[in-house]
């Protein structure tokens, strides 16, 4: 990342001390949006067992198997993958990390860790090894559990049964999939019976579906027959697919985690084959008119909605000008039409005849005005 501050300096009207503030806000921009814009995806928790601690060089390596599993879907990646040396290198691509430890004395260990890693050095990584990932993007999932015990039917939601949302909610964050549960509101009672689910009706779930604005829909029942005996049945429907799967008897958090688990596995596979059938570019990006640090996170905060792009940095701030460098794998002109349709950019185009001061090597940058 650079910081180009040459620019102020030609201005001998400038002050030392106002450089010194004009650097201060820019600097306080820059670590800003590193923190108001980092992607979860890349923070990673890692917790030992109460007897147990771990040193910072061996929760790394744990976090960075998580975080490749969500990126990969590859949960055994062994010493002959291609992605095992950000394994062994892991505390390289740490960007922030706390710890949590019973003893504050002992600054070798903890108990716990909370990682956030480098997602352009990890994304460079990628590229130069050809290693698909799944990519920042992911498709939000609703989840509609329908639990038949004895006594009662119900529809899990976040609260009516904390044990089984907490539980489907780790397996989420596991792969690094948005989770949506339904509000279990009046509208949702007059879409959506027991016996849809039960009776798999499931174009009626998938109707009721749309107010959720999901782009997966997970759809089960799972079963009492008596005592701690339950079974399940579970249905994912994606892009026009659909995939079944049946749980035998056991105990109901072994029902859901198998039933979760295997269509979560088939939701990353399709996600990472849509991934990899998709080349990614890398543009420069050179924003015209802006006026202070509040439109700088606007900007940010609007690229980084825009469906096809993976990832934002800033490149050079300027006054009145921002250049940032973007990874996406959308086609030029689809790209244009994103940017445009937020109706905060309008397009320059290609500068070919160089604008004062430009560099040689800024001259095909894409230029916006933003508005």
């Amino acid at each position: 990342m650079q910081l180009s501050t040459l620019h102020f300096l030609r201005h001998a009207l400038l002050s030392q001390r106002q450089l010194r503030l004009i650097s201060a806000l820019l600097i306080t921009f820059l670590c800003g949006t590193c923190f108001a814009a980092s992607n979860s995806l890349y923070e990673v928790s890692v917790s030992a067992s109460s007897e147990q601690q771990l040193s910072r060089s061996q929760a790394a390596k744990l976090a960075m198997r998580q975080l490749l599993e969500r990126l990969t879907n590859d949960s055994n990646i062994t010493p002959n993958s291609p992605a095992y040396s950000l394994i062994i290198q892991s505390e390289q691509y740490i960007l922030q990390y706390q710890r949590v430890t019973k003893d504050p004395d002992d600054t070798e260990a903890a108990n716990a860790y909370w990682f956030l890693f480098n997602e352009m050095a990890i994304g460079q990584y990628f590229t130069t090894h050809s290693i698909a990932t799944v990519g920042s993007h992911r498709a939000a999932l609703i989840v509609w559990l329908l639990i038949s015990d004895q006594t009662e039917r119900y529809l899990i939601d976040e609260t009516n049964n904390l044990a089984i949302s907490q539980q489907i909610r780790a397996l989420f964050e596991k792969k690094g999939l948005p989770l949506i549960f339904p509000l279990n509101d009046l509208e949702d009672a007059q879409n959506v019976a027991p016996v849809d689910i039960l009776g798999k009706f499931d174009d009626k779930v998938i109707d009721a579906s749309e107010r959720y604005d999901s782009d997966a829909i997970l759809i089960a029942d799972l079963q009492n027959f008596g005592g701690n005996e339950w079974a399940g049945n579970w249905r994912l429907h994606f892009d026009g697919l659909t995939k079944r799967v049946n749980t035998n008897k056991g105990d109901m958090e072994h029902q859901v985690d198998q039933g979760i688990s295997q269509l979560l596995d088939e939701l990353m596979r399709r996600l990472l084959q849509t991934s990899s059938n998709q080349t990614q570019a890398q543009f420069p990006l050179t924003i015209h008119g802006v006026g202070g640090l509040k439109q700088y996170r606007t900007i940010d905060h609007l690229l980084r909605q825009i469906d096809g792009i993976e990832t934002v940095v800033p490149v050079a701030i300027e006054p009145r000008q921002l250049t940032l460098s973007i990874v996406t794998h959308l086609p030029r002109r689809l790209l244009n039409t994103r940017l445009q349709k937020t109706g905060r950019f309008i397009e320059v185009g290609e500068i070919v005849e160089p604008l004062p001061n430009t560099p040689e090597s800024e001259q095909k940058t894409l230029h916006y005005r933003f508005k």
